[in-house]
Order: C-alpha cells, then sequence, then structure tokens
C-alpha cells in the first residue's frame, strides 16, 4: 500500500500517519509505503515515521528544472521521471488518497501505469465536499474524480460524513469502511487526579474553520475564579488565525490568562497535557487528551456560536467534530465551568468516561480496517482528459484565489464558507 498525502507539516494528517505506520508494521511485518507531495515538513515527525514507513517525496522524481516549484499543490501536474517513480508503486496496486491533490495525482499514475485501487479517505469532512462561487473546471473536474471512484473505495471516520457525501454526490455509499482515526491506546487502568490549577489547554493548526479557540478566549471573563486563582488558556499551534486571536486577547484584556505557544513536537503532547482541568478541540488531539484521561470537551468546526456536544463519552459512535442537524448541544461556558469548578470525584469520572471512550478509537481497528480495505477495494478508471487542460482550470482557480475574486477553494474546510443553497441540501 501506497499513502499519498500533502505534507509532513505537523497536523492531524501527519500524527495519523505516524501512528498507522507504526500500527501497521506491528501487525502486518511491513512498511507501508509514504508519498509526500509538497515539500512542507516536520523533520521530527519525519524521523519518526521513517523508523515504520518508507517515505518518499514526489520532488526526488520531478526533472531538476521543474524542482524549485515543489513547496505547493503544482508538484502533482509536474513531469516527472516515469521509470524511477515506478519503482515505488505497490506491488497490491493500492493507493490510499489522503487530500484532493493526492487524488489528481493518482489519476496520472493511472493513465501512465494503468489501473490501481485507489482507496479515497475523508480525512476532513469538506475536502472534496465544496462548491466554488464561479464557475470552476477544476472543481467540476474534482467532483467528477470523486464520482468516479467505487463506493466500496471509500473511508469515513465518522457516520455523518457517509451522509453528507451521499446527499452532496448524490451517491448511496452502501459498503465504505467506516473506522475510527486510530490513535494509540494504552493499557492504562490507573485515576487522573484533579489538577491544582484551572487551566484549558488546545492543541492544533490555528486555521479559520476551528472556532472554538475564539469561543474559548471569549467565555474566559465568564468562568469563575477558582480557589481565587483565574482560569487560564494555553494554545498550542500556528496558523493563518494567529494574529487576529492575539488581537482578540489584547483587546479583552487577557494577556495574562491565555498564552501562545506555537507549534509543540509530537512527542511533548504528553508533558503538556499533564496538569490540564479540560481539553478542548476537534481533531485526532481531542481524542488523545481523552486517552490520556483529560475531560475532552468537544469543539465544533466553523460554528459561530459558543456551543459543544459535550465531552467526548457524551456523543454516539465517531462523529464529534461537524455541526450536525438534530444532534444536542450544550453551552461551552457550562461545560467548561462543569470541569474546571467540579468536585475532585466528579472531575474524575469525566476523566474515566472519555478515556473509555477514547478506546473505540484505537489504531489497532483502523489497521484491520484497511487490511479488509485492501481485499474489497476496486481498480479504478479515470476518465482520459488532457491533464494540461485540469493543470489551466487549477491555475484560474489560483488567480481567482490571489485577486480575491473566489477563495471558495482555499476556505473549503470551512463550513461557515457553504452558500446557503449547500447547506440546505446537506440538512
Amino acid at each position: 500500500m501506497l499513502l499519498i498525502t500533502n505534507t509532513l507539516a505537523f497536523n492531524g494528517g501527519t500524527t495519523f500517519l505516524l501512528r498507522f505506520a507504526k500500527g501497521y508494521l506491528q501487525k502486518e511485518g511491513k512498511k507501508v509505503g509514504v508519498l509526500v507531495l509538497f515539500n512542507n515538513i516536520d523533520k521530527h515527525l519525519e524521523v519518526e515515521i521513517k523508523k515504520y514507513a518508507d517515505v518518499y517525496f514526489l520532488s526526488e522524481y520531478i526533472f531538476s528544472g521543474f524542482r524549485f516549484m515543489c513547496k505547493n499543490q503544482l508538484s502533482v501536474f509536474l513531469p516527472f521521471q516515469k521509470k524511477l517513480l515506478s519503482r515505488i508503486l505497490p506491488e497490491d496496486k493500492h493507493l490510499h488518497v489522503m487530500g484532493i491533490f493526492g487524488l489528481i495525482f493518482s489519476r496520472r499514475l493511472t493513465r501512465l501505469f494503468g489501473e490501481f485501487k485507489v482507496t479515497v479517505g475523508i480525512y476532513h469532512q469538506n475536502e472534496y465536499m465544496y462548491r466554488t462561487k464561479k464557475p470552476c473546471k477544476f472543481s467540476e473536474g474534482v467532483f467528477k474524480l470523486v464520482k468516479d471512484v467505487p463506493d466500496d473505495n471509500f473511508v469515513f471516520f465518522n457516520e455523518f460524513n457517509i451522509e453528507s457525501y451521499g446527499k452532496f454526490y448524490m451517491k448511496d455509499y452502501a459498503n465504505p469502511s467506516l473506522l475510527p482515526i486510530g490513535i494509540d491506546i494504552k493499557a492504562d487502568n490507573s485515576e487522573s487526579k484533579k489538577p491544582v490549577n484551572a487551566r484549558i489547554v488546545s492543541i492544533g493548526n490555528l486555521v479559520n474553520f476551528k472556532t472554538y479557540n475564539l469561543h474559548v478566549i471569549n467565555s474566559l471573563n465568564r468562568l469563575p475564579k477558582k480557589s481565587g486563582k483565574e482560569v487560564v488558556y494555553d494554545i498550542y499551534g500556528e496558523g493563518d488565525n494567529n494574529i487576529s486571536l492575539q488581537q482578540l486577547v489584547n483587546d479583552l484584556g487577557l494577556t495574562e490568562r491565555v498564552r501562545f505557544w506555537g507549534n509543540i513536537k509530537y512527542s511533548e503532547m504528553k508533558d503538556v497535557l499533564q496538569d490540564a482541568s479540560v481539553f478542548v478541540g476537534s481533531g485526532t488531539a481531542l481524542l488523545e487528551a481523552a486517552a490520556l484521561g483529560v475531560p475532552a470537551l468537544t469543539g465544533i468546526e466553523s460554528v459561530k456560536d459558543p456551543i459543544t456536544y459535550g465531552y467526548l463519552y457524551e456523543i454516539e459512535g465517531f462523529s464529534y467534530n461537524e455541526l450536525m442537524p438534530g444532534r444536542k448541544v450544550y453551552n461551552l461556558v457550562d461545560k467548561l465551568n462543569e470541569s474546571i469548578n467540579s468536585t475532585d470525584e466528579y472531575w474524575t469520572d469525566l476523566s474515566s468516561l472519555c478515556k473509555k471512550k477514547s478506546k473505540d478509537f484505537s489504531i489497532s481497528c483502523t489497521v484491520d480496517g484497511f487490511i479488509r480495505l485492501n481485499d474489497k477495494a476496486k481498480l479504478v478508471s479515470f476518465d482520459r482528459n488532457n491533464s494540461i487542460c485540469f493543470f489551466m482550470s487549477f491555475l484560474k482557480c489560483v488567480i481567482y484565489d490571489k485577486l480575491n475574486l473566489d477563495k471558495s477553494f482555499r476556505n473549503r474546510r470551512d463550513q461557515s464558507s457553504f452558500s446557503n443553497d449547500m447547506k440546505k441540501n446537506l440538512l
């Protein structure tokens, strides 16, 4: 199997790759392949992943005169050395793509080397589920690529996405793989003790759709002191929203209570969570916090109101970070206060329940599911349309973005950027 990923930057997708590669090697006794499309690399994660996977960088196969363009999405359109690249293609013909550009590149591979079992993982609900404001051949091309992939070849990581994609693509995903977005679960039945300080923690990239960062900051002045101490909020991560969030903190006079720590190493997560009263997040960091015994509060993405589905143990199945019609929600302030100002016994109960729920997301289950997926996935034949047209349509999309005419593609992961018509179709 060859997994095709955009980058090895510090994000949920890369940390998932590390856990998956490790679990796959332990279970199958061999390394999985990983092809990295863009030269955006966290060196610490690269070193760790290479212990368990054969890692390849697309830039090494691009003809030398074009390699200066390998830091962005253009990589997937550049001419590469066919014979050299053919040596890393998997014998089982299984290509697993983790995003739009992986799917586009897999189309090129099928045109040059014949059919592959191309499987598509929905690692973010809106990665393929978007529309541009202006007519766009690139968007239409992506839509058709996704439609061409057989239902059996999809991997969904929660139940809600199966329903959403069925409506958006007008398909009945009757036989996809529904798997947890796996984390390492260690045998630990010890009880966690409530920390002395009142400390909220979030870990993740500071991007537009993660609106819970903003909501927690706005909630701080509404949280009562604990034993005379103010509640503090520690944010780990960087991203486009860093400046706006810091400006909000300054405007609210919270510079002593909201601390921006920047990116951390994946191996440091346990240390920064050690004395957290509560964790707020939407990705796999939420699961890992829960597994460590921290009450893990779900952050719903792209919502304008300070709401939550509650703690991880309060959600059913695997769906916990998308806005879902009819799902019960709670006031974020109330839930934060519930863990921060609870009795020691109540906090310990929250910790134990979240730790128990996190076991549903074991990476062992994920690896087993991918092994079954390799057996059931079908060979894919994509259309034979001209790749140059696909490339030119992408350039047009980039130009529209740079001129601020249409940023729908860039902002596709932000549900709030959906048109009202699109939202009605999904509800």
